[in-house]
């Protein structure tokens, strides 16, 4: 079960690094009542999108990606995950990045036991360049593991 919890990816469905999508529509279609036409760029809001999918969208929930039972990943909703992109222009490092999560989290649960944000912050992704975000003044105090 911790295996499975740990592939929860939460983190990057409540704030996606690059929180917009920009793609172009192959066929003529319809979007939202709207006419599109093929060609036509498409920028979408993946982060609102992915917040706005969910009951409760904008809470810390790792839970939401598990199976009833709770002991591994529910596949179709693997499937929805889009903070790296979707289709034939998905993400390439998608796979490294969840990686690189996963190890820096067990190397910083191995090395502190204790995490705590700086008493009264509030943490909201602010844009670091125009198409990507990042915490902003993000104080978190931590204390080493006793050898």
């Amino acid at each position: 079960v911790i295996e499975s919890f740990v592939e929860c990816i939460e983190r990057p469905q409540l704030n996606p690094s690059v929180p917009v999508s920009i793609n172009r529509a192959l066929v003529d279609c319809e979007v939202a009542g709207k006419e599109v036409k093929a060609g036509t760029r498409l920028v979408l809001p993946i982060g609102q999108m992915m917040q706005e999918s969910y009951e409760e969208g904008q809470k810390f929930m790792p839970e939401r990606w598990l199976t009833p039972s709770g002991d591994s990943i529910d596949e179709e909703k693997r499937l929805e995950f889009i903070a790296f992109g979707f289709g034939p222009r998905q993400c390439p490092g998608r796979h490294l990045a969840i990686r690189e999560l996963l190890c820096n989290a067990a190397l910083l649960l191995r090395n502190f036991d204790h995490f705590r944000l700086h008493d009264d912050q509030v943490v909201s992704p602010k844009f670091s360049n125009p198409l990507t975000t990042c915490p902003k003044n993000l104080v978190v105090r931590m204390r080493c593991r006793a050898p």
